[in-house]
């Protein structure tokens, strides 16, 4: 929109003949009521005849001036601003699309541990805290019993999933996520060795209590979204 603005606006300069670097040719007596009539002439015989003619019908003031060729520079400014203009927003959406990296550059929230949209990172509780859904797990045992593993199950883990833990996790593959690249031990993808084999259970307790450096998750899923989880991953490793 800006640019649409920027351009108009330099239109209506161009249009209208500003600005004009050409030979002064306006008279001031002709806002005095005096009639200019204009003639430019290349050849010395039409110029005595055209001189002589003027006289004749009553031109009261003949002025000669030689007219000098020169470039018109509006073409000129009018490319290098379209050159300047292009450049720049050419370098603008290099940066927006990770072409160019500029270490001072703000990262728009790309490797921000968000759990949610327009939510920052949760904080783990402080230690001996209760949540107030009451203690989940109690010598690394769920005290709720899973969940059936059903579709409608398997579609809300996926969801929870893509917002609290695929900033870290990948479903499957050896790219790492950008986040999960900066762990001196990745996290596992969800169809690796390290996962395909756990139950229900060592999952629901792994998003309870937390593993090494992933955080605990008790405060950001209920038990029954835990156990959504754990079916969609255990569905992800389903033969």
């Amino acid at each position: 929109m800006l640019g649409v603005i920027v351009g108009t606006f330099i239109g209506f300069l161009i249009e209208g003949g500003f600005p004009y670097f050409g030979p002064k040719l306006y008279d001031k007596r002709i806002a005095e009521g005096y009639i200019g009539v204009l003639a430019q002439v290349n050849d010395d015989v039409l110029f005595a005849r055209t001189k002589q003619s003027l006289t004749d019908h009553g031109a009261q003031h003949l002025q000669e001036m030689e007219v000098r060729r020169y470039r018109d520079p509006r073409l000129a400014i009018l490319a290098g601003l379209l050159v300047v203009g292009g450049a720049f927003a050419l370098f603008t959406l290099l940066i927006f699309y990770d072409v160019i990296s500029l270490p001072w550059w703000p990262d728009q929230m790309k490797e921000s541990l968000v759990v949610a949209p327009l939510q920052g990172p949760r904080y783990p509780a402080p230690e001996g805290s209760v949540p107030i859904q009451g203690v989940a797990v109690v010598n690394n045992q769920p005290l709720t019993a899973p969940l059936p593993g059903t579709e409608d199950s398997i579609q809300r883990g996926e969801v929870l999933f893509s917002l609290h833990c695929a900033h870290c996790h990948m479903i499957a593959g050896e790219e790492l996520t950008p986040v999960g690249a900066k762990f001196a031990v990745p996290p596992p993808a969800m169809t690796s060795d390290r996962v395909a084999g756990r139950t229900a259970e060592s999952i629901f307790v792994t998003i309870t209590q937390g593993r090494g450096l992933m955080l605990p998750l008790a405060e950001n899923l209920y038990p029954d979204e835990r156990w959504d989880v754990a079916n969609y991953v255990l569905s992800l490793n389903a033969d």
